[in-house]
């Protein structure tokens, strides 16, 4: 079997997958984890933590923030300067391990610049009794505001750590083995110099608050950490056993460790891949920068490990997938903490609800915070049983923006979405004239002709203060001339977070209740932007369905490359569609709308051949076995093809035809002399020169821009 024919097989398995080496299913204490869990693992003890947590006390102090809908609950700040080196005092996991009469420790920090940044304590009740012992934990602060020290009771024993190593962020020591049969846990990091306590260990994986750390802060007011706790068996530890945690449904913090960090050169460039860590307040600006600068792109969170929100049903697996994406700074406990999104689409429509951070509030989703979804997603689909045919794209404000950037670069992952509120590409709302740039990498409002069979709903308000009644109407029409199907709600009287503070989403939950993927339509309508990609974290939006590798002829900004193909191979049905007559309703604010439906499906009879208008294609590959477009290795495959310029069109099974330039193509592409497809069947076959019938650059621009409703510069 050739290379070509093996990824032809494959193919349909790999097109979903991201471009680098995806996380994979959990282990115990390995892998991603459900922060504020235990596993035992073949006797040692994992606790692992929720990240970017360490806020410390709550006080009437600003607390540190990266946005203004992101503010911790805890107002402890580091001590200066702390905008880029910081975060040394939140712990990532510790894991305790019985060696004959010993016990080792060791505390993983999300961050360590500096061995002696930072105090690590482990109180031990040894007798798991909460009225012997206890007291104050030495000189640790628990709310520096009033020098308040910190307290719990029940402990015997308690041991400081204060010798780090930066290289892998543990701080580890070894105590005689406590006396006992069941141990009470207790732990905390502190800043060495201060004593001030950023961070609580053993929380549990049912915290809440922005940033899962409410009864954190409000435990370090009051002084008093004896909520926080986890009792074990010595005789497990000992005996080697292993036991994972049980998690149930509800909101969580679950983290993943990327494979790339992020910081900012000398020159002011992004640098990949150079060990960064923490949280960089100052924040590093992305290439999506705002004419006003007030909504430029920025990264905050620069480290390995990446927290999400996930929203698990009460209901059976297999679950479907819903993103929804944050808005600008918002993070990744933003609307799926709400009881309605949990009803009306987690619970109501089975799925798992999850928001990626997105590398900070303000990422756009775009390069590695398009990378930070794409891992995201990985990750579910990895640790949950996910039913891949009902996943959906979703966010609010610029999450919507993200919702339809994703639903439109990567359409075959979908089976719809829910556009709130999304930012479409220009704040001005006329985007042909882009006068008006935000953060934005690529105006997602001008490839909608890719969302052919991805159904989505569309809300948007009159009297929005950020995105403007301009930029939803200026989507509803690009919506109806691109002729995709759609529901676009508008709300005259509402606001930007109108949706959210009434927090009801029963109808855009009841248009997408249905939905499942496509895998596999007769035509792949599909408009890519090469200089929006980011090949160096492994992105690339060059392929959709069947239609892989598409390489452009332009690359500078809004350049677009447009594929335009028609299977007969597999024969089957395409759908058609027509606009609807307008709707009205008064839930939950009075509403209009237009939108698009199908109306029925055209037959097409099954033949070994293919149409496309391609416009700025160099090449492009067609997947064509029978999970793609169903093309018979064994027999010649007819084409035609109206190209604006040179370019060359693989295929499963068949020799690679070549077009020297603009104009319409009709021929024969034979089989692979020796494709393992052909079974055999080589031979002496005859083919034809391609005939050119006329036509040039110009009209296969127009063909395209039927479904695009722009230009194809």
């Amino acid at each position: 079997m050739s290379t070509r024919h093996l990824l032809g097989v494959l193919a349909p398995l790999l097109l979903a997958a991201p471009s680098v080496a995806e996380p994979g299913p959990a282990g115990c204490g390995t892998g991603s984890w459900i922060a504020g869990t235990v596993d035992l693992c073949a006797g040692e003890l994992v606790y692992r933590d929720y990240v970017y947590d360490d806020y410390g006390a709550q006080s009437l102090s600003a607390p540190p923030s990266t946005g203004s809908l992101s503010n911790p609950t805890g107002t402890q700040s580091y001590p200066a300067p702390s905008n880029t080196e910081n975060n040394y005092a939140d712990i990532a996991a510790i894991r305790l391990a019985v060696d004959g009469a010993q016990l080792h420790v060791s505390f993983e920090m999300n961050s360590l610049f500096d061995a002696g940044s930072t105090v690590a304590a482990l109180a031990i009740d040894t007798d798991d009794d909460p009225l012997t012992g206890g007291g104050a934990w030495g000189s640790l602060v628990a709310f520096p505001d009033l020098g308040l020290p910190l307290t719990s009771t029940g402990w015997d024993e308690i041991h400081f750590f204060t010798s780090g190593d930066p290289s892998t962020n543990t701080i580890e020591g070894t105590i005689p083995l406590p006396p006992g049969t069941t141990w009470r846990l207790q732990a905390v990091a502190a800043v060495a110099g201060t004593g001030a306590v950023m961070n609580v260990a053993f929380r549990g994986p049912d915290e809440t608050g922005t940033w899962f750390e409410d009864q954190q802060a409000a435990a370090l007011l009051a002084g008093d950490i004896s909520a926080f706790g986890h009792s074990v068996e010595v005789a497990k530890l000992i005996g080697g056993v292993t036991e994972r945690a049980v998690v149930g449904p509800g909101l969580h913090e679950r983290v993943y460790t990327s494979d790339h960090t992020i910081t900012e050169g000398p020159g002011g460039e992004i640098l990949y891949d150079q060990g960064a860590e923490g949280v960089n307040y100052d924040s590093i600006p992305g290439r999506g920068a705002s004419d006003a600068g007030a909504f430029s792109q920025t990264f905050h969170f620069v480290g390995a490990n990446q927290p999400y929100g996930i929203y698990i049903p009460s209901t059976p697996a297999p679950h479907g997938l819903q993103l929804v994406m944050h808005g600008f700074s918002a993070n990744h406990a933003s609307l799926i903490e709400f009881p309605g999104m949990q009803a009306d689409v987690g619970e109501a429509l089975d799925r798992l609800l999850v928001v990626p951070l997105g590398r900070g509030p303000e990422g756009f989703y775009s390069d590695i915070s398009e990378r930070d979804v794409l891992d995201v997603m990985a990750d579910v689909e990895a640790n949950y049983d996910v039913d891949l045919e009902r996943v959906f794209a979703g966010g609010y404000s610029m999450g919507g923006y993200g919702t339809l950037r994703f639903a439109t670069s990567y359409p075959d992952r979908f089976a719809g979405y829910m556009n709130w509120v999304g930012f479409p590409g220009d704040a001005c709302g006329v985007p042909d004239l882009y006068r008006c740039h935000a953060g934005e990498v690529g105006i997602p409002g001008e490839k909608l002709g890719n969302l052919r069979e991805v159904d989505g709903t569309h809300i948007y308000a009159g009297a929005d203060e950020l995105v403007n009644s301009a930029q939803g109407l200026w989507m509803q029409s690009q919506l109806l001339a691109a002729g995709v199907p759609h529901i676009h709600y508008y709300h005259p009287a509402a606001e930007h977070l109108t949706f959210a503070v009434i927090d009801d989403w029963t109808k855009e939950a009841a248009y997408t209740a249905g939905l499942v993927r496509r895998t596999q339509p007769p035509r792949v309508t599909f408009r890519t932007e090469p200089w929006a990609e980011a090949p160096e974290l492994g992105i690339r939006h060059d392929r959709a369905y069947w239609i892989t590798d598409i390489e452009g002829v332009l690359t500078g900004e809004r350049d677009y490359v447009d594929v335009d193909v028609l299977s007969f191979g597999c024969g089957g049905e395409e759908r058609l569609f027509a606009e609807d007559p307008p709707g009205a309703g008064p839930s939950p604010v009075p509403w209009t709308s237009t939108s698009i439906s199908q109306t029925g499906t055209a037959p097409i009879a099954p033949q070994n051949r293919i149409e496309a208008t391609l416009a700025n294609v160099a090449s492009l590959h067609v997947e064509g076995h029978t999970l793609g477009a169903c093309l018979d290795p064994n027999q010649p495959l007819e084409y035609l093809v109206t190209t604006d310029g040179p370019t060359q069109i693989s295929f499963t099974g068949h020799e690679t035809i070549a077009l020297p330039g603009a104009g319409t193509y009709e021929s024969t592409s034979l089989p692979e002399p020796s494709g393992a497809l052909a079974l055999g069947a080589g031979g002496a076959l005859l083919g034809a020169l391609a005939r050119r019938r006329g036509a040039g650059r110009g009209s296969a621009r127009r063909v395209l821009q039927r479904f695009f409703g722009s230009s194809t510069r």
